[in-house]
């Protein structure tokens, strides 16, 4: 039973998105779609602790989950068309693929829900769900918004899709460059978030490759476009720093405290070849200047110093025109480590209370400044805070050593007894 379930839900994770985007490919209704793999995810769990796991169990998800169209088709007769079209083996035609070069599911449905009738603020946050398979509550969650908002405004991008089916799945070449800055935050977004220290590590460690995978197959469909071009430089970054081994139960160590000498310098040249190709284009994006930021970062490795004004220079830049709370707050940490304390500071006050009052790396950075500004109380209320803030084992216990060792060099500090009991 543990083994059925256990492949069930590896190959839910793993292999999601690309039935999906199979399914929607060849029946034009998401909704349809989602609903035939969700009942064959349940029809795995009950079969396969009885009959054994398949030895394709992808291939079995997918039969079961044209089955189930089939049986729907059948007793409400809607489907009439698309039923015929089912039972024939082959795909319908699709227009993205001669021309594009895309033979992943997964990106054909990403640029599929980045149609124009979709709203630009709920398009990341389709894609993640829909193609991604990550849980609304924790895409709601990274985006700092209410769940069930979130929750409602996905249901209604989704009945705006379904009304459009007839667009739905065939993007055409020339919509493509509109559609492109949507699928490149989404990819972007899947990469952060499958790196984000976390206590399911193995789904992280899917989600990482997932990215690279996808970030990957968009360079090499698109070698013109810069910012598919960053992307892959981003992931190869990403990885550089990340191996698989490295990721698993290890402790969480910020980027700037981390060894080095131990990233993949082979993987880092591919990273700066990609970003040297993007540059050469002279369209400047976003993707390019994250990948620009990392890409110093990594300088660390040669020289022994991360070059922060350089990166203040760079979130400076990212922050004037494609700004978020992520690269805001990263900004304000670059320029106080570069010593600038005080505009730091005032740079974090001047975000919205709204989207930090919750947001950790806020107040872990808050509660950093304040420490070294000397405001003792100040930063052991915010290091408390951002601690209560995550749930991320890792960090937690980082942020508590951060703030026991903060706690220590004050000489006259007395610890409330709940606070001890803590540590004892």
């Amino acid at each position: 039973m543990k083994e059925a379930s256990r492949v069930a839900a590896y190959a839910a994770r793993e292999a999601y998105g690309r039935l999906l985007g199979r399914l929607v490919r060849q029946w034009g209704d998401i909704v349809s779609a989602e609903d035939a793999l969700a009942d064959a995810l349940v029809q795995a769990l009950e079969n396969w602790p009885v009959a054994g796991v398949p030895d394709a169990p992808e291939a079995w998800l997918l039969t079961a989950s044209r089955r189930n169209l089939l049986q729907k088709a059948r007793h409400d007769r809607v489907r009439a068309a698309a039923f015929a079209a089912l039972e024939v083996t082959p795909p319908p035609a699709n227009r993205l693929s001669p021309d594009l070069g895309i033979d992943d599911d997964r990106l054909r449905l990403l640029f599929a829900c980045a149609h124009p009738i979709v709203p630009i603020s709920i398009r990341t946050a389709l894609m993640l769900q829909v193609v991604l398979g990550f849980d609304a509550r924790d895409i709601a969650k990274a985006m700092l918004v209410s769940p069930s908002a979130l929750a409602q405004r996905l249901v209604r991008a989704k009945r705006q899709l379904a009304a459009q089916a007839s667009d739905f799945v065939e993007p055409e070449r020339a919509e493509m460059p509109s559609r492109l800055p949507a699928v490149l935050e989404a990819v972007y977004a899947l990469l952060v978030l499958g790196a984000q220290p976390d206590s399911a590590r193995s789904a992280d460690l899917d989600h990482t490759w997932a990215a690279d995978t996808l970030a990957d197959v968009l360079a090499a469909a698109l070698p013109a476009e810069p910012e598919a071009l960053a992307l892959a430089a981003l992931a190869r970054y990403c990885r550089a720093r990340n191996s698989r081994d490295s990721l698993v139960d290890t402790p969480y160590v910020p980027l700037d405290e981390q060894d080095a000498q131990g990233w993949d310098q082979p993987m880092i040249n591919e990273a700066e070849r990609l970003l040297s190709a993007a540059a050469r284009l002279r369209q400047p994006g976003p993707m390019q200047l994250e990948a620009a930021i990392q890409s110093a970062h990594c300088q660390r490795r040669m020289t022994g110093e991360t070059p922060w004004k350089a990166i203040a220079s760079l979130y400076s830049q990212l922050n004037a025109h494609w700004p978020t709370i992520g690269s805001r707050v990263a900004g304000a940490v670059a320029i106080a480590k570069a010593g600038q304390l005080e505009d730091a500071l005032s740079e974090l006050d001047g975000l919205p209370s709204r989207q930090t009052m919750s947001y950790q790396p806020w107040w872990a950075a808050r509660a950093h400044i304040l420490a070294q500004l000397g405001r003792a109380s100040d930063a052991n209320r915010a290091y408390l805070q951002a601690i209560n803030c995550t749930q991320a084992s890792s960090v937690r216990r980082y942020l508590e050593q951060q703030l026991r060792l903060h706690q220590l060099e004050q000489e006259d500090y007395q610890p409330p007894a709940s606070e001890l009991s803590k540590w004892n």
